[in-house]
């Protein structure tokens, strides 16, 4: 269930928006069988031999599905279409503008993680990490992954957990004054 999650979010993200504003995601039960590595920008576009179904980019760990076109109507079965409508950019701003972002410098991304996994569910967590060692490699930037945390953990949970760290900030700017 975990990884489907991450692949819809990543599928909403990268889908365009209509005309009306609305983005579509079709999500469909594959049968991949015997799976072959196609190589990302790969002008491959049918199977190296017969004994492979389809391509991936990476046999252990896939982000990236091929089902080949000989393969299409008996290996994809269409099972749900999402729509959804995109908010507009004055509109995430303002709700934006009234939502306290939770802050503090007095915590590292390593402890507050590990308080947050006594408040969420493992597949939360799987994201989260997954998410951290992203940033950590330099694969997402640290407002990106800031920005994947708040949305998996939610603002209200982030602010009760770093809320002892910002009273504690308060303080020590008031006895520095």
């Amino acid at each position: 269930m975990l990884l489907k999650c991450f692949y819809i979010f990543t599928s909403a993200l990268s889908s365009d928006v209509d005309e009306d504003g609305l983005k579509h995601i079709l999500l469909c039960r594959v049968i991949m069988g015997n799976m072959e590595v196609v190589c990302p920008g790969s002008n491959q576009f049918h199977p190296s031999s017969q004994n492979f179904d389809s391509g991936v980019d990476n046999l252990l760990a896939p982000r990236r599905y091929i089902v080949w076109s000989a393969n299409m109507n008996s290996h994809i079965f269409p099972t749900f279409v999402i729509s959804f409508k995109v908010p507009s950019v004055n509109d995430f701003l303002s709700v934006q503008a009234n939502v306290p972002k939770p802050r503090t410098s007095l915590m590292t991304f390593s402890a507050l993680i590990s308080i947050l996994s006594r408040f969420l569910n493992p597949p939360k967590m799987a994201l989260i990490d997954k998410s951290y060692n992203d940033f950590r490699g330099n694969k997402i930037t640290r407002p990106q992954f800031i920005n994947s945390l708040r949305l998996i953990a939610g603002d209200g949970l982030l602010l009760e957990v770093l809320k002892p760290y910002t009273q504690e900030r308060s303080k020590m700017r008031q006895n520095a004054n």
